[in-house]
């Protein structure tokens, strides 16, 4: 009897497996003949293209925004005129297409001189920048461009169903403002003083701090700073480690506790960091200070003013010395006369950084901003 029902038993699944497959390949032809699958289909893969061309040409509007309000910025010729701005915002914008090299600057204006950009209207679409900028900034627009010049993208299966073979636009749009840096990353713990020229071109000596005549005052750009330091001090640096092998972010208005000993601050081997950056020739980006505070005899804090970019090419640092030496030698400055004192040798210049715009430009170092 038990065998008997387990045929039974067996009969009945596998006849209502026969009745699935029929069941599913029925349902399968009515969404064919209605066009839903395909639809499905359209949906999924179309969509997944028209996402990857739109970070496409999103990332070429970035780019190429970037790469002309650093320019800017920076006052460089490449920003002189519109045309020479819009040949960056082409390279960049091409550059970033991953997929055939091409995207289309369709827009290029900001400020001045930028062409000026007309509105954004109350009702951006998702193609377009979403805020209004004001002050110094660049607007790129970008689009899908294929090979001849024409829109790019050449939807599948929506054409299918649609019965067109039009391609659609994928455009994106970009904002970059541009102006003194709010913040800035920092890695080493040298704090330039306001009063040293600064501004001025070529290779300079710069002098440590003096803590027994601390106090001067300077005029630059028309704003008067009283009283400031002599000289560069060394600064200990929030969140940074005891190698100056990190980078920690420094903000306009931060008060550092000036240290008198360098190997307080960088340890015993800082001519292992100093020295190849002085072999590559890249400039660092120092914290300026301004107005200080006694905190007892032989110690102040000092208050982040801006930043600079500095190119160092040699220092005297108490006992250790790096680089070259300035004209007639370390002997020729206040450096030469005892072991105690330090000097930094180098170029000071103007630079860029990623972050928030905010904080004074006198002293070049600007910030570029991103802007939704």
């Amino acid at each position: 009897m038990r065998r008997l029902i387990h045929r039974w038993n067996g009969s009945i699944s596998r006849r209502h497996r026969g009745d699935d497959r029929g069941a599913v390949a029925l349902l399968v032809a009515l969404l064919l003949g209605a066009g839903v699958l395909t639809g499905l289909l359209g949906l999924v893969v179309d969509g997944g293209r028209l996402f990857a061309e739109r970070r496409v040409v999103q990332n070429g509007a970035d780019a190429a925004a970037l790469a002309v309000a650093q320019n800017c910025a920076l006052k460089r010729t490449e920003c002189a005129t519109q045309a020479s701005s819009r040949v960056v915002a082409g390279t960049f914008a091409n550059l970033n297409a991953a997929d055939d090299g091409r995207s289309a600057v369709t827009e290029l204006c900001g400020s001045a001189p930028l062409a000026a950009c007309p509105s954004l209207g109350t009702t951006p679409t998702w193609s377009d920048c979403q805020t209004a900028v004001t002050g110094n900034y660049a607007r790129v627009r970008t689009r899908s461009e294929d090979s001849s010049g024409s829109a790019y993208f050449l939807p599948i299966f929506a054409g299918v169903l649609s019965g067109s073979s039009d391609e659609l636009t994928v455009g994106a749009c970009s904002q970059v403002r541009w102006g003194g840096a709010k913040s800035a990353p920092i890695q080493f713990p040298f704090l330039l003083p306001a009063c040293a020229p600064l501004l001025e071109e070529g290779l300079k000596v710069i002098e440590d701090f003096d803590p027994n005549d601390p106090s001067t005052s300077c005029t630059v750009n028309g704003i008067t700073y009283n009283p400031v330091t002599k000289g560069f001090a060394f600064g200990a640096l929030p969140g940074a480690d005891t190698n100056c092998l990190t980078t920690v972010t420094v903000d306009i208005g931060d008060v550092i506790a000036v240290e008198t000993s360098l190997t307080q601050v960088c340890g015993t081997k800082i001519d292992t960091v100093l020295d190849p950056i002085i072999a590559a020739g890249n400039p660092i980006i120092l914290p300026v200070v301004g107005a200080h505070t006694s905190t007892g005899q032989g110690n102040f804090d000092f208050t982040i003013l801006s930043f600079k970019s500095f190119t160092l090419a040699g220092y005297k640092l108490k006992n250790t010395t790096g680089g070259i030496a300035p004209p007639g030698g370390w002997s020729q400055t206040a450096c030469g006369r005892g072991a105690q004192r330090s000097c930094l040798y180098g170029s000071v210049g103007t630079d860029v950084v990623v972050g928030d715009v905010g904080g004074p430009d006198d002293f070049g170092v600007r910030a570029v901003q991103l802007v939704p």
